[in-house]
């Protein structure tokens, strides 16, 4: 996969091309059992997948990762080797060769998240948290 000198070898990107496909179709299914209306839009100029979905800011689980991920939410990204940003990270590098998953990595952004989305996203939020403090408090 990697040459004496370091380079990767045509083998090896071969390897990370393939590697690439299933962490992108992986996140895509992921995406896919999240949200409804998740719609694959191609590589971007930088080579990155572009897609888009559809939420419902109500949702607490979508309201959550909306939060953590939107460009203007709590992370700005859910990261596809860290599960403390969500569980992306779980199933991400299913059927990931082991140099893709020393070499790649990623992570999911929302952009163009209308601002009055967001409200109600945090208005879901702190409802669920003041609920949940309430229980704990009765508990």
């Amino acid at each position: 996969m990697v040459d004496r000198e370091g380079e990767i070898t045509p083998k090896g990107w071969d390897q990370l091309n393939d590697d690439v496909d299933r962490l992108e179709n992986n996140s895509l299914a992921w995406l896919r059992r999240k949200f409804k209306g998740v719609r694959d839009e191609g590589h971007g100029q930088y080579d990155d997948l572009i897609g888009t979905l559809w939420f419902d800011p109500t949702n607490l689980e979508q309201a959550n990762l909306i939060d953590l991920a939107a460009d203007t939410g709590a992370n700005e990204r859910i990261d596809m080797v860290d599960s403390s940003y969500g569980d992306l990270a779980d199933t991400a590098f299913d059927g990931v060769s082991w140099f893709g998953s020393f070499v790649l990595g990623g992570h999911v952004t929302f952009f163009d998240v209308k601002p009055e989305d967001m409200e109600i996203v945090q208005e879901t939020m702190d409802r669920w948290r003041r609920t949940h403090r309430t229980q704990r408090r009765k508990g």
